[in-house]
């Protein structure tokens, strides 16, 4: 049983370390935050976005959707070539004649293919005017030019589905180790006490 107490103790040290090496790779792609400190705003009035965790492509601000009307653009500062530790300050306004009501921010990365590069990110606001607020509120009519539903885009990167894979395989690689360590134990026959001889 030695043999099997030995395998099992190695596929637990192998596991850990999957998990180890997981764990760190994992925190180090975590995505993009925003915030909107002004929370209540009129139509047309300004709102500070800021964020951190972008990378050095522009970031597009939406309304409402991911779809929704563009507010800006705004270039991140401050981060190192080819990392994703670029930070987001700027400012957007407010479309005019919002009706009150709570909206989000939203922020997406385009890269030179037009494809998502980042995770989308969104901050809550709340439109106030002379109205009491109504969640929910519709923007205007709609524009017929606009397309209908969510942008499609590839918002998990390979990297982080590999990633994902590892962590599956270290945690049954982990379940594996115990559950031959358990046997290994409940199999181990106790040693009989040696008996004393008289002579």
């Amino acid at each position: 049983m030695g043999h099997l107490r030995r395998t099992a103790l190695t596929g637990f040290l192998g596991a850990l370390t999957v998990l180890a090496v997981t764990a760190g790779a994992w925190a180090c792609i975590a995505g993009p935050t925003l915030d909107a400190p002004v929370r209540e705003l009129k139509a047309g009035d300004t709102a500070v976005v800021k964020g951190v965790s972008y990378n050095s492509n522009p970031v597009v601000v939406r309304f409402n959707a991911l779809d929704g009307p563009v507010l800006g653009t705004i270039a991140p500062t401050g981060g190192t070539a080819g990392s994703s530790n670029w930070n987001l300050d700027g400012t957007v306004a407010i479309p005019p004649g919002t009706r009150p009501g709570s909206y989000v921010l939203i922020t997406t990365q385009p890269g030179p293919d037009g494809k998502l590069t980042q995770i989308p990110t969104r901050a809550l606001v709340t439109v106030v005017g002379a109205a009491a607020p109504v969640v929910g509120a519709p923007l205007a009519a709609a524009q017929p030019e606009r397309p209908v539903g969510l942008e499609r885009g590839e918002s998990v990167s390979t990297g982080a589905k590999v990633l994902v894979a590892l962590g599956v395989a270290g945690v049954t690689l982990f379940i594996a180790g115990m559950a031959a360590l358990l046997a290994g134990r409940r199999e181990d026959p106790e040693p009989a006490p040696a008996r004393s001889r008289t002579i």
